[in-house]
């Protein structure tokens, strides 16, 4: 069950903060304003921005998003990222609630189905069915609207029980 809280650090955990140092347990789940974050260890030494689908590099919370030459174990998503952590650095993703998401592809319309790329990084993609279920990666979440490739656009997200 997430923590809840409502607001800056004297009530709860900091999520816009990325330390070099551990401050939480790995895995941890908060809950603010209607959204669920779960604290992380981001990994590879890759440019991470808001938006990015990051996931799983160990079994122990760590997480990335880079999707060819890097930690990713499985392609199975964990989070969004809301701000640039470093390689390395420990802080929070998004899991649940509407999120702006980078996305691939072209022909993403309101009510697709998002699971990672498998091959840009920090990108979701559309569902192929027949190709890539969510039975193998795992849903990122569901479009809210038609999103370009390449850009960022709301999507409810679906990783609050990973």
């Amino acid at each position: 069950m997430p923590i809840p809280f409502t607001g800056g650090k004297s009530l709860g955990p900091n999520l816009n903060r990325y330390t070099d140092t551990q401050e939480h347990e790995l895995g941890m789940r908060v809950e603010s304003l209607g959204n669920e974050y779960r604290y992380v260890r981001f990994v590879d030494n890759v440019a991470y921005a808001p938006g990015h689908v990051v996931t799983l590099a160990s079994t122990d919370w760590q997480v990335t998003n880079k999707r060819t030459g890097g930690s990713d174990i499985s392609l199975i998503p964990v989070g969004v990222c809301t701000g640039s952590p470093s390689a390395n650095q420990y802080g929070w993703v998004q899991i649940s609630g509407i999120a702006d998401v980078l996305c691939t592809g072209a022909g993403i319309v309101a009510g697709d189905v998002l699971v990672p790329s498998s091959t840009v990084d920090g990108a979701a993609a559309e569902n192929t069915y027949g190709t890539v279920t969510h039975d193998t990666l795992g849903i990122v979440g569901v479009a809210l609207q038609s999103i370009a490739s390449g850009s960022t656009g709301k999507v409810l997200l679906q990783l609050a029980s990973c």
